[in-house]
């Protein structure tokens, strides 16, 4: 892009001397995640928190869940290049079986076992907003990450779908993607693994066990933690294999019964994890950040990639923060330090990003940037960005680009400096 030139795209340009200090600790980043207190919000008088939730939900609060998100308008998307009609929503709709709900439902408490789709209707269509996207489906509402634990509402009518709860948002995914605890203690006890391998590459694929097919060929994104296995505890042998060379973890699969069991599974020592949290430094920000450099943009966590708000919240994952998804949710968090800059004009707000360090979240209504700083007077920032005005054209990014603020514009004709509305620094 203009103003930007080949060494930009590499951490090293960014990364300044006094970068690799520690800016919060472990245990600083866990009252940091307390303080935010994350839940999922259904309405303004109802909060679920895993934390806290109940063992049973009425009929009207499981409604309200579901509820939320509302069919749009025939035809409204496409599907298979053909706009959706009145007797599609009806059959999608229906699929919610609403009329099964009891008067008291009872939680089922799971995890995720692959990544998968949180979707906000039961359905597997490709939903874009036009004959011919490929790229956004409009029926996501984000990715459902590997081995996080939930909380199932409801089931589909087809039987192939759970309405789930997750720490930050809720969704239709999937029954192949989880698992079910046999009780609330095992959920628990499963929550807090006493040690994890941290994913710090873009991907992590595990390899073709011929014994274990639920896990073979999985992809893990950045920020997956997987339960690591002591070395004092771990085997010699798995499935035939010894473990010499590898990181042994114990992963959760689905069961025939849909049930949670444990599976052995080797993680070679070459694969770019970490055994416990990437320390949070300014440095590590910008280096994972930029192995997603290029990488095609994902909206909602689609085609194994990241959006906006997505990729920033994996690259935190991977020192142990738990932060809403979404570029507002990020942007508001109340625990951080938040810079209100709506009304500055271009010049004070360069004057004010003179000062911020690299990695600070770059916010303007419906999008999420890290800002790596300041060269020849021109600001720069990268982010997975859908499409922006570039050139006098608006053009598909749809990917994560480096990018000078003033040189790429929204569609109403103002930069992306001018639109920055607050400045986030964790």
């Amino acid at each position: 892009m203009d103003h930007v030139a080949p060494e930009m795209m590499r951490p090293e340009e960014w990364i300044a001397p006094g970068m690799d200090k520690v800016i919060l600790t472990p245990e600083e980043i866990g009252c940091f995640n307390r303080d935010l207190r994350m839940g999922t919000a259904f309405g303004e008088d109802l909060f679920v928190s895993l934390d806290d939730a109940p063992d049973t939900f009425s009929r009207a609060e499981v409604r309200k869940m579901i509820g939320i998100y509302e069919a749009p308008d025939p035809p409204g998307r496409f599907v298979g290049g053909k706009p959706t009609d009145r007797a599609y929503w009806e059959k999608v709709l229906a699929n919610r079986a609403l009329e099964l709900i009891p008067d008291e439902a009872a939680i089922r408490r799971g995890f995720s076992v692959r990544r998968g789709m949180i979707n906000m209707f039961p359905a597997a269509d490709f939903m874009g907003e036009d004959a011919s996207e490929r790229y956004c489906d409009l029926n996501t509402s984000s990715e459902c990450m590997p081995f996080l634990p939930l909380l199932v509402i409801h089931e589909s009518r087809d039987g192939e779908w759970a309405f789930c709860i997750f720490y930050n948002l809720a969704g239709w995914v999937r029954k192949e993607c989880i698992a079910l605890c046999r009780d609330k203690e095992d959920w628990e006890r499963r929550r807090r693994p006493g040690q994890v391998l941290t994913v710090c590459g873009r991907l992590l694929r595990l390899f073709d066990d011929p014994f274990c097919p639920e896990l073979a060929g999985q992809l893990l994104p950045m920020g997956t933690h997987l339960p690591l296995v002591p070395p004092a505890e771990a085997p010699i042998y798995v499935r035939g294999r010894g473990t010499f060379g590898n990181y042994v973890a114990l992963l959760p699969v689905r069961g025939e019964d849909g049930m949670i069991r444990d599976e052995y599974f080797l993680i070679p020592v070459s694969e770019d994890v970490m055994p416990g949290l990437m320390p949070y430094t300014r440095e590590n920000e910008i280096r994972q950040v930029f192995k997603l450099c290029g990488d095609v943009y994902g909206w909602g966590g689609a085609h194994n990639a990241g959006d906006c708000s997505g990729i920033i919240h994996e690259i935190f994952c991977c020192f142990g923060f738990v932060l809403p998804r979404g570029a507002a949710g990020e942007a508001g968090m109340e625990p951080a330090l938040r810079t209100d800059v709506s009304g500055m004009p271009a010049d004070q707000k360069r004057c004010l990003l003179e000062k911020v360090s690299p990695g600070a979240f770059l916010y303007m209504p419906g999008h999420i940037m890290i800002w790596l700083g300041m060269r020849g007077g021109r600001g720069y920032v990268i982010s997975a960005a859908g499409s922006a005005v570039y050139g006098g054209e608006l053009v598909p990014i749809r990917g994560v680009a480096v990018t000078e603020l003033e040189s790429v514009f929204r569609k109403n004709g103002a930069s992306w400096l001018d639109s920055i509305t607050s400045v986030t620094e964790i």
